[in-house]
Parts: structure tokens; C-alpha cells; sequence
């Protein structure tokens, strides 16, 4: 019945925003607006078991609790990884982040780190002419 979106202002962009809407789908040729979170980075997204996982770039992973969805309130933040995305599955979240893939574990709180899959920081190429 509700649809999460995030909004991000990239380079360039003038009048960008930094949110987190929350729309009702209930009528899906009349999609409502219901409520906005101001963000700093936000990205990707996912749902799971009442919860909503908000990659925001450098300040991490922010968490709501969305059972009543209209009222989203953040629960949690996770901090020390630049997101990207999320896949929450199960009590399980995997997170792309841009130094590695993370897995925690939210099935207690709080959350806790399961693993770090280690992503080598990219050389750049030089080109010759």
C-alpha cells in the first residue's frame, strides 16, 4: 500500500533535493504523497519485516521503523561505511558500500556486523598520448 522513493541531488544540479518520500499506493493511478524526510546522500532502499534500510552516502545506513508507515521513525544509524544500496532478506542486510560488501544482522538489536567482503580501492589509469 506505500512506496518508498529517495531523491538525491547530483553535481550540477541546482535546485535538487535530499529526501526520503513515502507515498500512498493504495490508488495507483492516484498515488498520494504522505510523508518526507530530509537527507543528506540518500540511495538505495529496501523493506523487510517493518523496517526500511536508507543507504545516506557517508553517514551510512539510516534505519526506520515503517510498521505504521505514514510515520516512519528512525530507529537506528549505521555508521563508518559509504552505502550505496541495501538488500534486506530475513533478518539478514547486505550492504554495497564503496569499500566493500557488508552483511549485519537484524533479526536482535541492535544490529550487528556479520562480515566484510574487502573491495581494493581502484587504481587510476593513466593514458599516454
Amino acid at each position: 500500500t506505500h512506496a518508498y522513493v529517495t531523491l538525491r541531488t547530483a553535481p550540477g544540479c541546482r535546485e535538487g533535493v535530499n529526501e526520503l518520500r513515502i507515498y500512498d499506493v493504495t490508488h495507483p493511478r492516484a498515488p498520494a504523497l504522505r510523508h518526507t524526510v530530509p537527507m543528506q546522500s540518500p540511495g538505495g532502499l529496501g523493506v523487510d519485516r517493518g523496517f526500511l534500510f536508507v543507504t545516506n552516502g557517508p553517514q551510512g545506513v539510516d534505519v526506520f521503523d515503517v510498521r505504521q508507515p505514514e510515520q516512519p521513525r528512525l530507529v537506528a544509524r549505521m555508521e563508518g561505511l559509504d552505502g550505496y544500496d541495501v538488500i534486506p532478506n530475513a533478518g539478514v542486510l547486505v550492504v554495497s558500500a564503496t569499500d566493500g560488501i557488508y552483511q549485519y544482522d537484524y533479526r536482535q538489536w541492535p544490529i550487528r556486523q556479520l562480515s566484510r567482503i574487502p573491495i581494493p580501492a581502484r587504481k587510476k589509469r593513466v593514458t599516454r598520448r
